[in-house]
């Protein structure tokens, strides 16, 4: 579908559409890869640890704004931009873009609305056959994860594959809902772990970095500190 892609937004407009009179749907689930000139509210639970997880639809986005703004009646709102990733780096498009708006009035929400046309939003994109399609696990999944952080590896990831089984998900919701594989669950477990003995931020945050994307391949702390990255393709 293809919608007009409007440069400036009203924000008096868009906590409107927050308000109980609006038509606009309120999900607790994440649509996966809703077409453009899609609106909804995302309303995340704090028990379920999913505050994130609108930011995993199905598409491969790159964030560029998060702007800080105040509405006429004194509301805090911050508003994040995001376009359509269509290659390995930050290569992006603009006739295809996700925009979201958080407001301090409504709590445990947030308006998530897609703009452009959606068939541009592939990856790989044009002759780039080589490069293998990345979707982003939700959050609340790795969070839940990392509780598991006491567990052996194997055993975690064995047990989220039953888990699947059962729920007989489609392949585009097991794409967002179920972890990737065991290299994502022995990481997103190690960096649990370091986070809980160590106070070193880096190696945290190098560990995280390497659970949402495929470029870093292995991490070696010690005797010596070693990181192998890598693009497939």
């Amino acid at each position: 579908m293809t919608n007009k892609i409007p440069s400036k937004e009203n924000l008096e407009d868009m906590l409107k559409l927050f308000e109980p009179e609006s038509s606009i749907p309120v999900l607790t689930e994440v649509p996966v890869l809703p077409k453009g000139g899609f609106d909804y509210i995302f309303e995340w639970s704090p028990d379920l640890l999913n505050k994130k997880d609108w930011r995993s639809d199905g598409y491969r986005w790159i964030q560029g704004a998060t702007l800080s703004v105040t509405s006429k009646s004194g509301l805090k709102c911050t508003k994040y931009y995001f376009k359509s990733q269509i290659e390995k780096g930050n290569v992006s498009i603009d006739s295809f873009q996700r925009r979201a708006i958080e407001c301090s009035k409504f709590p445990c929400r947030v308006l998530i609305r897609y703009l452009g046309d959606e068939s541009h939003a592939m990856f790989p994109h044009g002759n780039s056959k080589k490069v293998t399609a990345f979707t982003r696990t939700k959050d609340s999944e790795l969070q839940k994860l990392k509780l598991e952080k006491d567990k052996f590896p194997v055993k975690v990831y064995s047990e989220k594959l039953l888990e699947a089984a059962e729920k007989n998900l489609d392949d585009r919701r097991q794409n967002v809902d179920v972890v990737r594989d065991l290299k994502q669950v022995q990481n997103t477990i190690y960096s649990a772990r370091v986070k809980a003995r160590s106070t070193d931020d880096r190696i945290y945050h190098l560990i995280e970095i390497a659970n949402e994307t495929n470029f870093i391949h292995d991490i070696i702390i010690t005797p010596h500190q070693i990181v192998t990255c890598f693009s497939k393709g």
